[in-house]
């Protein structure tokens, strides 16, 4: 889909029939993140709450959840969204014991903010994993109306298996977690919470089999348990395609399931039979949490820009953004593909509130086309290397450091060329460049509108490219061509090299720390950019430019040791700047 498909898409959407704003439940500090579709009307005819997966699931699907609030509340219905505590933007760490008892309060704080709309006892969508927690509630005894299961999985413990294996394949055996762990591809667990998720199952025993239910499942129907379970409670059933690209893509774009989205809309809409009522739910926009050190942090729900952007701002206690004189250094996080604001594993969550309890404000945020940020469209596809991310980037910059005291950026992969693009237009004091692929700033059309890890910059070292013609040819340019002609092709946009992107932030002064995990660290290498680091050096006085490898590590920064190099960067820096003002000219 090109830059004007999606713009012609976006026109061809119409007036939106609902509204959509983010909130806090729950009292402090533990409140629990959430967000609410209303009908226009300010009129519902029932309530639903959409329980999400967990792991790298719950993020990959934000979008595809979305739209499946947005279209029910263009059926009259009032819909939230959670994220459970430890998960997203809500309070508390992802690796406590009691993970599970905190999942479990999530969903009891967002059925009893339901029930406050007095628009009947809540219907409760499940997808994935957020099946089981549906379950755990029903099993707690709390009055629900309609329930779906999308794509249940029927044990925690198969679950867990099947998010072990797929971290042991995509990021290795290697990773150095804390003892007693369970890393995952967009958390970590404890032992012991792992061990009350394996614990979790579908049992309608224990829930009891009043109420209608829908058990949506990929063609074929579920497992054994699934099956079981559908039968005992008498579940409609239907077959909905394309979960495995959804929840389980196979590279950085995730394709959304209309269908079964519009399947699961028709469902619900019959389902629903009561009469319309007045809501007014209440929304607060700012709550008061713990850091990781068990420090005070405010984060607040922002909207940047004319496109309303949606952010995080995380800041030190009693930090007034808004008040004349007060400039505060900030750190700014940048998503990489179609990945929400939360970072690798939640990281950059994680690391805002740890920023912030160092004095300096932290900016989260989702560009358009991406986790909260503007609307879902039917076969959207999100790109990180155009024009429009580049806009976003800028906006978000301003937010960022709307005094000038100091900003720092950090992305990934295509976030981290997002971040250069800021240093080269003497934007920020330091950039942290977290596994680049793209080096050049002449993308091709291919690249912004193409599909595919290989259009969004993945390198190529597969065989068959190698054994091409093609291959063989940039093999020979790569080692014997004179470094300056090397460049002149990277200038051009042929090849990537990466002075091409350094180069203008040394000329910026900016501060660089580029890390690379091993692939990372390989492609650089191919890619001469020793040859450039030697280029730069020469210069005086010498570019700040640091490279950090890491002894392991992946390409999407789900890695433990990939983690904690940038978190060391950006505290370093922190600490280096505390809350002295900027001496950028």
């Amino acid at each position: 889909m090109t830059e004007e498909q999606r713009n012609d898409d976006r026109a061809a959407a119409g007036p939106v029939s609902h509204r959509e704003v983010h909130t806090y439940l729950g009292t402090d500090p533990d409140a629990v993140f959430g967000a609410l579709h209303l009908p226009a009307s300010g009129r519902a005819r029932g309530s639903v709450l959409l329980l999400p997966s967990l792991a790298k699931e719950q993020f990959d699907a934000t979008r595809g959840m979305r739209r499946l609030a947005a279209q029910l509340a263009d059926r009259g219905l009032a819909v939230l969204r959670i994220d459970y505590l430890g998960t997203g933007d809500s309070a508390h760490s992802e690796d406590g014991d009691d993970a599970v008892e905190q999942w479990a309060a999530s969903c009891r704080t967002g059925l009893a903010y339901l029930r406050e709309l007095n628009a009947g006892p809540p219907a409760v969508v499940g997808l994935r994993a957020g099946c089981l927690m549906a379950a755990r509630a029903l099993t707690e005894g709390h009055e629900t109306g309609p329930v779906v299961l999308w794509d249940p999985v029927s044990s925690g413990r198969a679950f867990l298996r099947e998010q072990r294996a797929l971290y042991l394949m995509t990021v290795g055996a290697d990773d150095r977690s804390a003892s007693g762990s369970v890393p995952l591809i967009g958390t970590t667990l404890s032992e012991t919470a792992a061990a009350a998720l394996s614990g979790l199952r579908l049992d309608p025993e224990r829930i009891g089999t009043g109420g209608r239910w829908l058990v949506a499942t990929r063609p074929g129907g579920g497992d054994r348990r699934v099956e079981a379970f559908a039968t005992a409670v008498d579940a409609d059933r239907l077959d909905v395609e394309h979960m495995a690209e959804y929840v389980q893509p196979p590279d950085y774009l995730v394709r959304i399931p209309d269908d079964a989205i519009d399947a699961i809309t028709d469902w619900l809409d019959t389902a629903a039979t009561g009469p319309e009522v007045p809501v007014d739910p209440p929304i607060r926009r700012t709550a008061r949490l713990r850091d990781p050190a068990g420090g005070e942090v405010t984060e607040s729900i922002e909207y940047l820009g004319p496109h309303s952007l949606f952010s995080i701002r995380t800041t030190p206690p009693g930090h007034a953004s808004e008040s004349a004189g007060d400039a505060t250094p900030g750190v700014l996080f940048f998503a990489t593909a179609n990945d929400t604001h939360h970072g690798p594993n939640r990281e950059w969550v994680r690391l805002a509130r740890r920023v912030a309890g160092t004095g300096v404000v932290a900016v989260r945020f989702d560009r358009r086309g991406a986790g909260e940020s503007g609307v879902v469209l039917r076969g959207e596809r999100a790109h990180g290397y155009s024009e429009e991310a580049r806009e976003d980037a800028d906006t978000a910059a301003a937010a960022a450091d709307p005094d000038s005291a100091g900003l720092a950026a950090v992305g990934v992969c295509s976030g981290s060329w997002l971040t250069a693009h800021l240093g080269r237009e003497s934007r920020l004091d330091a950039a942290v460049l977290v596994n680049p692929v793209i080096w050049s700033w002449r993308t091709k059309r291919a690249l912004r509108n193409a599909d595919g890890p290989d259009a969004q910059g993945v390198p190529r070292s597969d065989p068959a490219f190698q054994r091409s013609f093609r291959g063989r040819v940039k093999a020979l340019l790569q080692s014997r061509l004179p470094y300056p002609a090397w460049r002149l092709l990277g200038i051009a946009g042929i090849t990537q090299v990466p002075e091409v992107l350094l180069r203008p932030l040394a000329d910026a002064d900016v501060h660089t720390t580029v890390v690379l995990a091993p692939p990372d660290a390989e492609w650089f290498t191919g890619q001469r950019g020793g040859e450039g680091l030697r280029s730069l050096n020469r210069r005086s006085p010498a570019p700040r430019i640091d490279i950090v490898s890491t002894e392991f590590g992946d390409h999407p920064a789900y890695h433990a040791d990939v983690r904690a190099a940038v978190a060391e960067t950006v505290l370093q820096w922190c600490s280096d700047r505390g809350t002295v003002g900027s001496d950028r000219g």
